[in-house]
């Protein structure tokens, strides 16, 4: 929380450019796919002021949150990128708000829940024997620690032996993991 860090004046022109910077993340121009991450932005800095237009702010991201996550998260748990990387990001976004929500005594939406769940599904299922992610539709290397950050709420350890999310096709042996990529390039809607 800002009052932590700062005395009450500059505390409160730092709040006060948080929550403007803020406010730019429900309206800027972007794709479907980055929506979801702007609204999880804005909802995150909302959650570190503590007056009420950031109240107000918190609850403007959190209403347009779900939408924005059922357009950007698909039911397998895939990110709509196709990029296991953006799927990565999304889901450690995610979990910074529902920490973040958990600090100001607010529940975390069942859209964001959900959400969280299956990114993680799919994560798992995304994450090469040695620790690091895979790397496919334009996403870029992964560092075994990112990957571990992003895994630490999860329960289950092991991925699965064969599975398809999102178009990417695992099938491991006691020696030999293979991803394939077997659908066609995402929209960049």
């Amino acid at each position: 929380r800002l009052s932590q860090i700062a005395p009450e004046v500059d505390r409160q022109k730092l709040a006060d450019t948080l929550l403007q910077q803020a406010k730019q993340l429900l309206r800027p121009p972007g794709t479907v796919h980055g929506k979801a991450e702007r609204l999880t932005a804005a909802a995150i800095a909302a959650c570190v002021v503590s007056d009420p237009a950031a109240n107000k702010l918190l609850q403007k991201a959190l209403s347009r949150l779900p939408q924005a996550l059922e357009q950007t998260v698909f039911a397998d748990g895939s990110h709509a990128s196709r990029a296991p990387e953006q799927g990565m990001e999304l889901l450690l976004d995610l979990l910074t708000l529902d920490d973040a929500l958990a600090q100001v005594s607010e529940i975390t939406p069942p859209a964001v829940a959900d959400a969280i769940s299956r990114l993680t599904i799919a994560l798992r299922s995304q994450v090469l024997p040695d620790g690091r992610l895979s790397v496919f539709q334009g996403g870029g290397p992964s560092t075994v620690e990112r990957v571990k950050a992003a895994r630490a709420h999860d329960e289950q350890t092991a991925a699965p032996p064969a599975s398809m999310t999102g178009g990417l096709v695992r099938i491991c042996s006691p020696q030999l993991t293979v991803v394939m990529d077997v659908e066609a390039p995402a929209s960049s809607s």
